[in-house]
């Protein structure tokens, strides 16, 4: 039996302890009406209870946590104050800055060393052998590919050995494993450590030894104008203590965020542009910003909602939640200590339904919500538009994935094979 409230128990001594209301005596009726009536009732009370089950069913969430789950969202979060004039950025200027990974954050177990195939789905391995050949590999590298190569019905498997892994050349290289990028198996290849190429290699680090140097930029590759690292099995292999393991994972594995200013105008209105950042400020404070910095730059930091501003560019402490996209995301507006109750994937979806409305056509505000699915409709990632092709993220429940801007061309190659959509608070 289940345990019972003392409150509980007190109403039901109090009900059976109470007098019966008098009650009027129904009338006697014959047999068969009274078995008519019976049925009738019965009847309707079946209808009543289905009807009710029904309406409950529709009602309720789909896979999605309790009202109570998402008003406390909700209080959390209020809707921010829209312009209610015409609004506008203004033009933003932005360049990526490292955002350096402390060692204390990464063990040398992080540095794998098993080596992946790489996956050639429904190739045969002739097909393998004519696509590498086509990136350009030698007639001793074609040899080792066939050698390696394991095919069935699906397709075909090469596990690389380290000499194969270090004979390939920069140029053949990027044309394969660009290749390779395109098939989500290949999981390091699709999700690649990716440097921008505006900040030079990874081996211009100033950190960076001379052996890892070396190492890494026998293995860099170019993907779509940025410097990628996939082969971390051989750079690990190739290591010989812990202390070169974790700088190999702390130098690739260092994150980037964008140094980005406004640029205000020396003279005209800025009061469109006050109405644009005020949405999350103060917007007084914000006026007289843009007032202060007439005819020059204002680091964009400072017009951002509390919550961003304070942790733009930082790593979450090590003790702190594993914060991640969902909780950065709805909580943009929710001020400089928002709660730390982190939601699930599905309670962010239930707050998405809720509490936002998806946007049609170009017009961007601050604090959108990008929302990125995977081919099967799941929720994968989202972040905050702040201006221009600038977001505002945080890639990943993880601390060693800082909040930082990025572009949101960027942004997406973080998360491949998604589509995005654009959803506002209503």
């Amino acid at each position: 039996m289940a345990n019972t409230s003392k409150s509980e128990r007190k109403r039901r001594r109090g009900r059976a302890a109470a007098p019966s209301p008098p009650r009027e005596e129904p009338a006697v009726a014959s047999a068969p009406e009274a078995r008519g009536r019976g049925a009738w009732v019965l009847g309707a009370v079946f209808v009543a209870c289905f009807l009710a089950l029904v309406l409950t069913r529709s009602r309720a969430p789909r896979g999605g946590p309790s009202a109570e789950a998402a008003r406390a969202l909700d209080d959390a979060t209020p809707p921010p104050r829209r312009p209610s004039g015409p609004a506008r950025a203004g033009e933003v200027e932005a360049r990526y800055v490292e955002v350096l990974l402390p060692a204390s954050y990464v063990t040398a177990s992080e540095c794998l060393r098993t080596q992946e195939p790489w996956v050639f789905r429904g190739r045969t391995a002739d097909a393998v052998v004519a696509l590498t050949q086509a990136a350009g590999f030698a007639p001793p590298q074609l040899e080792r590919v066939r050698a390696l190569a394991r095919c069935d019905a699906s397709g075909c498997v090469v596990t690389p050995d380290p000499q194969l892994v270090e004979s390939l050349s920069r140029t053949t290289r990027s044309a394969l494993y660009a290749e390779l990028a395109r098939a989500r198996e290949n999981r390091l290849h699709a999700l690649a450590a990716l440097r921008p190429a505006t900040m030079g290699p990874w081996t211009a680090m100033a950190h960076v030894t001379p052996r890892l140097r070396e190492l890494i930029a026998r293995a860099t590759w170019m993907s779509d104008g940025s410097y990628a690292f996939s082969d971390m099995a051989w750079l690990c292999a190739q290591l010989e203590t812990d202390a070169e393991r974790v700088e190999a994972v702390t130098t690739l594995y260092s994150r980037y965020s964008l140094e980005a200013s406004l640029r205000v105008p020396a003279d005209g209105d800025l009061e469109p542009m006050v109405r644009y950042w005020s949405v999350g400020n103060i917007e007084d404070d914000v006026r007289s910003a843009l007032a202060s910095a007439r005819g020059a730059s204002l680091p964009l930091a400072r017009l951002l909602p509390a919550m961003a501003r304070a942790r733009l560019g930082r790593y979450p402490a090590q003790g702190d939640p594993e914060y991640d996209c969902y909780w950065s995301s709805t909580r943009f507006f929710a001020g400089a200590t928002p709660g730390e109750d982190i939601p699930d994937v599905s309670r962010a979806e239930y707050y998405l339904s809720g509490a936002y409305a998806e946007v049609t056509g170009d017009e961007r505000h601050l604090g959108d919500l990008y929302v990125l699915r995977g081919a099967d409709g799941n929720l994968v990632h989202m972040a905050n538009h702040v201006a221009g092709d600038v977001v505002f993220t945080k890639n990943g429940r993880s601390h060693t994935r800082p909040w930082a801007l990025m572009h949101t061309r960027d942004m997406r190659r973080i998360f491949p094979f998604t589509t995005l959509a654009v959803f506002r608070r209503r």
